[in-house]
């Protein structure tokens, strides 16, 4: 699933950032595998613009961004991603320990 650390608002906007410490933490705990902390990009499809391509060459875009890609930038850093039935699994068998 994806986690974003910044994305609540409102009366929500703390539990999106303490969920997200949260889950940091439960993963290292568990020794989860599926859980990775990543940037979330803004992709638009298009001609393959020389920005894209220069970024990808500087390593400020990653390797696997290819194809018809006009414009790349970086959203946001404070996203991760983890393995929604590993992280329920591993509470699982924690909680009947």
């Amino acid at each position: 699933g994806f986690l974003a650390r910044g994305w609540g608002s409102g009366a929500t906007k703390q539990l999106h950032e303490v969920s997200f410490d949260l889950h940091e933490e439960l993963a290292a705990e568990l020794g989860l595998k599926g859980y990775r902390k990543l940037p979330t990009l803004s992709v638009s499809g298009g001609r393959r613009s020389k920005t894209v391509e220069a970024a990808v060459a500087a390593g400020k875009a990653p390797e696997w961004l290819d194809g018809e890609v006009a414009k790349a930038s970086v959203m946001d850093t404070d996203t991760a991603q983890t393995n929604p039935l590993e992280l329920t699994t591993a509470l699982m068998d924690k909680a009947v320990e």
